[in-house]
């Protein structure tokens, strides 16, 4: 299903400053289609606008308003039922859009419900929102990579090696990612260097068949 202009008028409520009807559109996309990443990372970017438009209340307050969904999702989560998780956290997010802890839960439950395009979303958010996060980048850094994206997967993991140059996982990941890049490279090098030969061949044929005719 196409949902180009579903995504564009909310993109466009979102750029005229009504976040409240972006998020009201965002969310009917991502109730029939989880995995719509444009659709998640556009959720992210109406609540924080909201926050920043209106203001969120004292921590307290967010805290209050937040507590059930978020104790219900950690429970949804560890039994399992991660699209019913990723309800309850949304529910969370909505009065603090900026939790570092709950954005990269909800992006683990996304990721293992299978909607990696989500996933991704969430985890760009949070690599954005929380940039010295290194768990944060590090499953940024993973999800681009799983979605064929190795040359930004690659600075994400370099960010996080800045916030936490030991990290064994994040200098091993680093290093595999360069070595499939190098051979990419080596694999293209070698295909454009096919293509130049069999050119030169049928140039080299070309000239042969006009000098027979002449």
């Amino acid at each position: 299903m196409d949902f180009t202009k579903q995504l564009q008028k909310a993109d466009e409520a979102l750029r005229r400053r009504n976040p409240d009807f972006a998020i009201e559109l965002y969310r009917r996309l991502l109730d029939i289609a989880p995995d719509l990443g444009e659709a998640r990372a556009g959720l992210r970017s109406a609540l924080k606008a909201r926050q920043a438009l209106k203001g969120g209340g004292s921590k307290l307050f967010r805290a209050l308003v937040g507590a059930g969904p978020l104790v219900a999702a950690k429970g949804l989560a560890k039994a399992g039922k991660h699209d019913a998780a990723v309800k309850q956290y949304e529910a969370y997010l909505d009065s603090s859009p900026l939790d570092e802890e709950a954005n990269l839960l909800l992006g683990v439950s996304l990721e293992t419900a299978g909607h990696v395009n989500s996933a991704r979303a969430v985890y760009e958010f949070l690599a954005e929102i929380a940039p010295k996060n290194p768990d944060g980048l590090k499953r940024a850094g993973a999800m681009t990579w799983r979605l064929g994206d190795p040359k930004k997967a690659l600075e994400y993991y370099e960010r996080a090696l800045q916030a936490d140059p030991r990290d064994q996982d994040c200098i091993k990941a680093r290093k595999d990612l360069a070595a499939e890049m190098a051979l990419q490279g080596s694999s293209a090098r070698t295909v454009e260097h096919s293509r130049e030969l069999i050119k030169d061949k049928e140039q080299t044929r070309s000239i042969e068949r006009s000098q027979r005719l002449q």
